[in-house]
């Protein structure tokens, strides 16, 4: 293994497999397709993720060459020129093509291959890399190549930039509010909660690093200077701590800057309107199950109930507020018939977004061991939450795709969207240039004009 002074003359590269460069799986927001059934008419949509963990490592070590979202090509074209240190980083779904990767790197003379991010907790994958980089990567990458510890973490400037097209992606691009482009903010990272199917608390040991207040301004600053007009923060919960959040919500709201965020249904509950004020334009709330029997045996444990839920919903309406719902399809106790009683109740909610996962015992969490001897499918490409890899009690694999094509068409923006233009409800639903109210005008304004005489148009 080569030491920290032999790195200093090193040309050490950062990528991912070519396979991140579209999400379209683990559930995706807007994809327009389930394996290869359609489930949305009037939108395709991708929104390529850049590695932001790698982004991370750029910012604090600057030698550190990155080659985000790839394409096979652009791979071999910068292996060609030479590299000494291969650095990886991926998810379990991505395993097959880590290992296209490697054994391509290892053909071109690379010296040393190492991993990191989520997918280095698959089983046996540890063989193919000289070096496993666990949790926030920054500080450890920053010791082995300089031989000393980071001092002060620096926080990247993000820029996410999502690609619509199809008729409801053309109405979102031609809104008044240009959403396509947002900064992106961790405020904390890490998670204080230990949940059955998380894969985060064995990857980064509980640790929970908060950004210093001075570079969080400083990165905002950042975005606003870039004319961002709205930051996504990533935390996995930014509400976790309250004391915290406050604080930058302040700061957010100084600088005009709307925003969105990830939380759970009792961080948020009576507190709509406080967001809202702050700029809050979207909250992501994980409801995973309306079952509060199956949140607490996966280590899940809120005070919600159906009964709460509906009032949740009730202050985000009122609040004009948008909201998106993450759940999770085929835990033990769900039966087809249980969950497609489930989606249609989710569905009469009318969230702004909806995302369904089928439940997954990824590598890494708790319910990767308890389900391991369950296991029907061991083809690691098929572990993108879109498929059911272990032997459910009943439902079958093709009973799920069929629940999840159910799931995606039954709560499509597309439909969403004309549902309400059937009602009426879109012109009063939100108000203001917000970004909903973009999509939702201009949506109107097209049904509208589609509605009228041609001698009108």
């Amino acid at each position: 293994m080569t030491t920290n002074s032999d790195y200093g003359n090193m040309r050490v590269l950062f990528t991912v497999p070519p396979t991140h460069s579209a999400v379209t799986d683990y559930g995706a927001i807007l994809t327009s397709h389930v394996h290869d059934r359609r489930v949305n008419k009037f939108l395709s949509a991708s929104y390529p993720i850049p590695s932001w963990g790698l982004s991370w490592i750029k910012e604090n070590c600057p030698t550190v060459e990155i080659l985000d979202m790839p394409k096979w090509s652009g791979l071999k074209r910068e292996l060609r020129k030479g590299v000494d240190i291969l650095g990886i980083s991926f998810y379990t779904y991505q395993v097959p093509d880590v290992i296209r990767l490697v054994e391509l790197a290892r053909k071109y003379g690379v010296k040393e291959i190492w991993g990191g991010n989520y997918g280095t907790q698959t089983p046996g994958i540890e063989i193919y890399f000289d070096r496993i980089i666990k949790g926030n990567g920054e500080a450890e990458v920053y010791r082995l190549l300089y031989g000393k510890e980071l001092e002060e973490v620096r926080h990247p400037t993000v820029v996410q930039k999502w690609k619509l097209s199809g008729l409801i992606g053309n109405l979102i691009r031609l809104g008044s509010f240009n959403w396509s482009r947002s900064g992106v903010l961790w405020t904390i990272k890490g998670c204080y909660f230990k949940c059955d199917f998380c894969v985060s608390p064995s990857f980064i040991d509980q640790t929970r690093n908060k950004t210093p207040v001075n570079e969080l301004e400083r990165v905002l600053d950042q975005y606003v200077e870039l004319k961002l007009k709205t930051v996504s923060i990533m935390d996995l919960d930014f509400l976790m701590d309250k004391r915290f959040s406050k604080k930058v919500m302040d700061m957010l709201h100084e600088r005009n800057l709307r925003w969105t965020c990830m939380t759970r249904v009792d961080h948020i509950q009576g507190r709509i309107r406080e967001l809202r004020e702050k700029g809050c334009e979207i909250v992501f709330v994980g409801i995973e199950s309306l079952n509060a029997n199956t949140l607490a045996e996966h280590n899940k444990y809120t005070k919600q109930r159906k009964e709460s839920l509906q009032d949740l919903f009730n202050e985000l309406r009122h609040n004009k507020m948008g909201y998106y719902l993450f759940y999770m399809l085929g835990f033990e106790s769900d039966t087809c018939e249980s969950l497609k009683a489930e989606i249609d109740y989710l569905s009469s909610l009318q969230a702004t977004f909806y995302q369904f996962q089928i439940v997954t015992p990824l590598p890494g969490s708790k319910m990767f061991n308890d389900y391991r001897a369950r296991i029907i499918n061991w083809n690691w490409a098929d572990w993108n939450c879109n498929t059911l890899v272990w032997k459910h009690p009943h439902i079958t694999p093709r009973e799920m795709e069929n629940i999840l094509v159910y799931a995606k068409r039954k709560t499509s923006l597309s439909k969403i969207l004309f549902e309400m233009i059937k009602r009426g409800a879109l012109d009063d639903a939100f108000d203001g240039d917000s970004i909903l109210s973009a999509l939702l005008k201009q949506a109107f304004r097209l049904s509208s004009l589609l509605r009228q005489p041609s001698s009108v148009r």
